[in-house]
């Protein structure tokens, strides 16, 4: 869980490290499937009262200046779920009427080892040219959260070749990673090449301690990594890397990642160090510095690094999250080493009509010259009355002011699969229902239970609130702390769901 954490926290702060513009452009491309996303199932089980609500279609509109008006520019269309109203399979289509643009443009596809962990998913490009489906990005679980495959293409119209790909095969041995290969793509032949191979080494605890990475050279494997990982607690608090020492025919050590953790179990301080050859010693090359506010929120997080002229470790970049009721502003600054003083970068501003439903997005860049925030785009999201989002427009500020460059429209509809028949309901005894403190789950009428099963329970936001393993035929659920209202429980058992509602009263 920590290593996840750090990963996608990583990701995020790179990503506020590139230029506005950049992070304009991803935001876009991330906000099409955001909504409905097959990555984050939690999201699209929306339900409210006793329906689920899903998405049917989405439009995108484009303001187009010859127009004066917003075109339909493309249409994102579901064509199938499965009885949880997680999307199968869905349709990117392009408006023919639209300039320069016509038919197909992006095709997804999704299946689940059960109603809510993927199994499979891949996605495929439309080829203009030669009129047929070009694979891009695939990914296949072994089993739930244990990757077996991960690959990511691009194709070019133009040149009628990928232009890059990368490729992830996971060999797993005892629910876990034993090896993993990674190919690169001939640009020429569109043939996949050996790259990279990395095997794992455990501890008696399951954690990797020790990571041999090689390079495929001229037809043979060649070490050129050693990464050891020291855990304490369970939490992973050294790394170093070694690379071989061809002179003394032994490894050398040349990077260290020291990380520290809070009483939460968050990490608060990682501490980067390079081995100097020229001086025969260890400096600290780089350091970020995290913290939180009483609610274990990231508040702050500071990064510096190594610079030559000071020959010390300087500040880099800086970002502030400041959270109140009902909104979150996020400030990123980078450090002026010459004026030596901060210099603001980017700012995103964020408020809500609700916990995790966003009404206003807007981001801003700052104005140098004026010595104040700008604003560079906004987004403005509409809902209807069961707290679906209907549609969302993008501003963005020109010389006039704020000026509509798209739109999306969401069309939803109260999905009620064939498989939910009464009987399947009732085939688990739940009682006392309405409950006040506590809820059993009788299934002595449910016949070759498999101990693996779990019944999961979730809010009609279609969060999950909890999951309670099948020991015997007889569960309970501590509802004590739990918000009063409308929960559902569901569970699959010998491949049939079992699903039904539950009222929590005080």
């Amino acid at each position: 869980m920590i290593m996840k954490q750090i990963s996608l926290f990583l990701i995020m702060v790179f990503i506020t490290c590139q230029s506005f513009s950049q992070h304009n452009d991803r935001h876009k491309q991330f906000f099409e499937k955001q909504t409905d996303s097959i990555m984050q199932i939690t999201i699209k089980n929306h339900l409210f009262l006793d329906t689920l609500w899903v998405i049917d279609s989405i439009l995108k509109y484009q303001f187009i200046d010859i127009a004066n008006d917003l075109v339909h520019e493309r249409t994102y269309k579901i064509l199938s779920r499965n009885e949880m109203g997680n999307l199968l399979t869905s349709l990117d289509l392009v408006n023919k009427d639209y300039p320069e643009e016509s038919g197909n443009d992006m095709f997804d596809s999704v299946t689940y080892f059960n109603g809510e962990q993927i199994k499979k998913h891949f996605t495929k490009d439309w080829n203009n040219v030669q009129e047929y489906w070009v694979d891009t990005d695939y990914t296949e679980y072994e089993i739930p959260e244990l990757l077996k495959e991960y690959r990511i293409l691009s194709f070019s119209n133009s040149s009628q070749h990928y232009q890059y790909g990368f490729w992830y095969s996971y060999k797993n041995i005892n629910s876990r990673v034993d090896t993993i290969y990674t190919y690169d793509i001939n640009q020429e032949t569109d043939l996949w090449e050996y790259e990279t191979k990395t095997i794992y080494y455990y501890d008696e605890n399951g954690n990797d301690t020790l990571q041999m990475i090689s390079d495929w050279e001229e037809g043979s494997w060649e070490e050129s990594l050693k990464k050891q990982q020291h855990f304490e607690l369970g939490y992973l608090t050294l790394i170093i890397e070694s690379v071989p020492d061809t002179i003394n025919n032994n490894w050398k050590e040349q990077k260290m990642d020291l990380r520290h953790y809070t009483n939460a179990g968050e990490f608060d301080t990682i501490l980067v160090r390079h081995w100097s050859n020229q001086l025969n010693s260890w400096y600290n090359y780089s350091k970020s510095i995290l913290t939180y506010d009483n609610q274990d929120r990231l508040i702050n997080y500071l990064s510096l690094f190594y610079q030559p002229s000071t020959q010390q470790l300087e500040n880099y970049f800086n970002s502030n999250f400041i959270f109140e009721e009902g909104s979150r502003i996020d400030t990123h600054q980078s450090w002026d080493l010459s004026l030596n003083i901060w210099q603001n970068n980017s700012q995103y501003i964020y408020s809500y009509i609700k916990e995790n439903i966003i009404d206003t997005a807007q981001g801003n860049y700052w104005d140098n010259e004026n010595q104040q925030w700008q604003g560079n785009y906004r987004d403005v999201y509409r809902f209807n009355s069961h707290s679906n989002v209907t549609d969302r427009t993008r501003y963005n500020f020109g010389e006039d002011g704020w000026e509509i460059d798209h739109k999306y429209d969401y069309y939803w509809s109260p999905f009620v699969p064939n498989a939910l028949q009464e009987e399947i309901v009732r085939s688990i005894n739940i009682y006392p229902n309405p409950a006040s403190a506590h809820v059993c789950f009788n299934l002595e009428n449910i016949s070759n239970i498999n101990e693996d099963n779990n019944v999961n329970i979730y809010n009609t936001s279609g969060h999950k609130v909890n999951s309670i393993p099948i020991v015997n035929s007889s569960l309970h659920w501590d509802c004590s702390n739990e918000i009063p209202g409308l929960y559902i429980y569901s569970v699959i058992i010998n491949g049939v769901r079992h699903t039904g509602k539950i009222i929590i009263k005080r």
